[in-house]
């Protein structure tokens, strides 16, 4: 399979599992909120959830009332994806793709103080690769965070046995699904 053919199934895979996001999304919040790591992060990054993916905005709200700092991404034209404070009032606007991000004047958050990092997929593989939409913002911006502090957030029904990598493709130690926290070779 080619990486268009694996996107192709992704998203046609995603599209069918839209009725579950909203379930799938609240169950991703739990499995979050039960690790360790979370426990002990101060900055959680994560992402403003497309309709193909999970909803995590409980989640998003969850880390504000747990006393931690949310940030979320702004993708830059350039390719290049910095991390940003979400204000109190969840003050997003559409950036980048459409996606909501934090407006431009947001505090930049830098990866060393990002405790929890939760990345987005199309889709992974058993082995923990990472199939995104195409553009390279988290496989250049994963490798600047702290060991173990990414974590991938990807359904069941989207983990293909196998992906087709390059060199600079972000690879996952572990995802947290639907099911809960699943851990890669």
């Amino acid at each position: 399979m080619t990486k268009r053919e694996a996107r192709a199934w992704a998203r046609e895979t995603a599209r069918r599992l839209i009725p579950l996001r909203e379930q799938h999304g609240l169950a991703i919040a739990q499995a979050v909120r039960s690790l360790p790591e979370y426990a002990a992060a101060d900055t959680v990054c994560a992402f403003w959830p497309m309709e193909d993916e999970p909803d995590i905005r409980p989640l998003l709200a969850a880390v504000r009332r747990d006393g931690k700092t949310l940030c979320l991404p702004r993708c830059g034209e350039d390719g290049a994806m910095t991390m940003h404070a979400v204000p109190d009032a969840f003050a997003l606007a559409p950036g980048a793709y459409g996606i909501r991000e934090p407006e431009a004047d947001a505090r930049e958050v830098r990866p060393e103080e990002i405790g929890l990092c939760l990345v987005p997929c199309l889709a992974a593989d058993e082995t923990g690769v990472r199939l995104g939409r195409g553009k390279g913002y988290y496989d250049r911006f994963v490798p600047s965070l702290r060991p173990g502090a990414a974590l991938l957030v990807c359904r069941t029904a989207l983990i293909a046995q196998e992906i087709p990598a390059q060199a600079h493709d972000a690879r996952f130690a572990r995802a947290v699904t639907e099911c809960g926290i699943r851990r890669f070779p």
